[in-house]
């Protein structure tokens, strides 16, 4: 599988950028264990997660259109969008390892019982 990592923050200060670089080098090992591709990397600093005009998000979305990649790569969704996902998302195959890690450990508690 293919995919592209997205990271976004709607801040540009220096603890902002340390955590999206903590999330992409999470994203990456999580990639690298699950045999995931990652062609392309796509980031929006200073963007509002509300909003569909973000240069690097436009990227990314273009990339699964054309098909170079198979999902979006990303650590939780509110770094693709904040609140109800737009309509324009909706369709989008999404890989998301927060969700991932959640599932994995709700799996985890089931079979300890």
């Amino acid at each position: 599988m293919k995919a592209i990592l997205y990271e976004r923050s709607s801040t540009t200060s220096s603890f902002a950028e340390d955590a999206m670089r903590g999330r992409q080098a999470m994203l990456a090992d999580y990639a690298k264990k699950a045999g995931i591709e990652i062609v392309e990397t796509c980031v929006d600093v200073g963007y509002l997660g509300s909003t569909m005009e973000r240069p690097g998000l436009q990227a990314a979305l273009r990339s699964i259109r054309e098909g170079k990649a198979d999902a979006i790569l990303l650590y939780d969704r509110d770094r693709l969008n904040k609140g109800v996902l737009l309509k324009e998302l909706q369709n989008i195959p999404l890989i998301v390892i927060d969700e991932e890690r959640q599932r994995h450990n709700r799996e985890a508690e089931t079979h300890e019982l």
